[in-house]
């Protein structure tokens, strides 16, 4: 059977047990490749510290690494939600491979001027403090979509936390490498999972298996 590989990068204050992370992790343990052959596709879902931008991105690209997924044959993608999203757009772009976005903050700086001062992961317990120097941080890994590179955007039109139209308008490139589907309703826990399904599956049958 083909194989294909992928990383679920969780949101801010969240971890890679999060009930995102763990639905996507059942629901695409099998997919379709574009001979119509099935896939065998095993999703990676860290956990990942958010104490600095830096250190997230330095652990994420070591942990891809020992995933082996970079250096072997086998199809792979990204998938991030929130914060994840941004950081899987990012690397996307350094390992040149498809990714999900799923309500991604893709303007954290602007984003957590909100969010300044002192914050508690639930999760881990890590104690994350957002200040200017963590804000000018995030700004190294802003980046714009790449035609060469395939991208599925997933957006609740009610997300509550980040507004939908900035990723919506960035994504709109006309660029048929670039897909973006706007739900009615939701909210930031992106509450159309199910609904997307079909989509995600179709993108990968496209875009990582083969």
């Amino acid at each position: 059977m083909q194989q294909c590989g992928g990383v679920y990068l969780h949101g801010f204050l969240s971890s890679g047990n999060s009930q995102k992370g763990q639905w996507l992790k059942q629901r695409l343990k099998n997919v379709t490749a574009s001979n119509n052959q099935a896939v065998s596709c095993k999703l990676f879902t860290p956990s990942y510290s958010m104490q600095n931008p830096s250190q997230s991105v330095d652990f994420l690209q070591a942990y891809i690494e020992d995933t082996g997924l970079p250096s072997s044959h086998v199809p792979w993608f990204l998938i991030g939600s929130s914060m994840g999203g941004f950081y899987a757009q990012y690397l996307a772009q350094q390992y040149r491979v498809p990714y999900i976005m799923i309500n991604p903050a893709l303007d954290p700086v602007g984003l957590m001027k909100d969010y300044m001062g002192e914050h508690q992961n639930p999760y881990s317990g890590e104690t994350i403090i957002i200040d200017e120097t963590y804000r000018n941080d995030l700004a190294n890994y802003y980046c714009k979509p790449n035609d060469e590179i395939p991208c599925l955007l997933l957006l609740d039109e009610k997300d509550e936390v980040i507004p939908y139209r900035q990723s919506y308008e960035m994504y709109r490139t006309g660029n048929p490498n670039h897909v973006t589907r706007l739900f009615n309703g939701g909210s930031h826990a992106f509450e159309h999972m199910s609904e997307a399904e079909e989509e995600i599956r179709n993108f990968l049958k496209k875009s990582v298996t083969k």
